[in-house]
């Protein structure tokens, strides 16, 4: 089977699928129409951009007709609302270190890590694999599992007092955890899993969530015991990991950073 196939009844011949091919595999071919090059199948990163572009719906990629894709409010995505909008969203999102008690609904941790499908990853490897630690008790189990690593690590031995004191300086009460991991033979995995939680911490704060990076567990889960207990797979590492939760209380306006270090060449 083709991997592309062209409505030539749809085609308006104006070159945009070719002209945004990553990897150039798109040529003109003798009647004007687009067609992949010999071979571009083995270069091929299926990136979808040949059909994402098409303003005339008339390029099928991989048996996936343009209708089957998600589509695009272009009037959403380009006005200064929502571009003011998505500036409060970053400026007003936070570390959070207090949670309410209540879980957030399965639904809704389905629908956020659903969204982040759609973030870039090296050569559209998209390796990323999650993992959604969503019951608070297995979570306590983790949260002790991390203070014993703690115990060996001088950096970090405050953590494990404090958890033998009550207090849990490892997930600070977060109902749920996600966690991504991914092959360490990916084309770039920590990257991919970087980029995935950054917009999933985003986006948790879009719905009324908070998040915060959960950085010793992260050092802390390729130890033995923790590996076991996710059950990861042997070729996979953890690169990223966030709490989630409500946030117990509203942050009102955001602190002063530091001005913003930019050289232009």
């Amino acid at each position: 089977m083709e991997l592309i196939t062209i409505d030539r009844g749809l085609c308006k011949k104006d070159g945009i699928c070719k002209a945004v091919c990553p990897m150039q595999l798109l040529q003109v071919g003798e009647e004007g129409f687009p067609e992949m090059i010999p071979g571009a199948e083995r270069f091929c990163i299926a990136c979808g951009h040949c059909q994402a572009v098409c303003p005339r719906s008339a390029l099928t990629y991989a048996g996936v007709a343009p209708q089957e894709c998600t589509p695009i409010d272009r009037n959403k995505a380009g006005n200064l609302e929502n571009l003011e909008n998505l500036e409060n969203l970053i400026k007003g999102r936070r570390s959070i270190r207090k949670y309410k008690k209540g879980a957030v609904p399965h639904e809704t941790l389905e629908r956020l890590l659903d969204m982040v499908r759609w973030v870039p990853s090296a050569r559209n490897g998209q390796p990323l694999h999650w993992l959604m630690v969503e019951d608070r008790e297995k979570l306590d189990r983790l949260a002790g599992l991390v203070a014993d690593w703690t115990r060996k690590n001088e950096h970090y031995s405050q953590m494990a007092t404090a958890w033998d004191q009550g207090f849990d300086a490892i997930f600070r009460g977060a109902p749920h955890l996600a966690v991504a991991h991914a092959s360490v033979d990916a084309v770039r995995p920590a990257l991919d899993c970087v980029i995935a939680t950054t917009t999933l911490d985003l986006a948790a704060s879009a719905m009324g969530l908070g998040g915060c990076w959960a950085g010793v567990f992260i050092e802390a889960a390729d130890s033995e015991p923790l590996r076991e207990f996710l059950h990861l797979p042997e070729d996979h590492k953890v690169y990223g990991a966030l709490m989630l939760g409500y946030p117990s209380f509203n942050y009102q306006r955001a602190p002063q950073r530091k001005a913003i270090k930019l050289s232009w060449l």
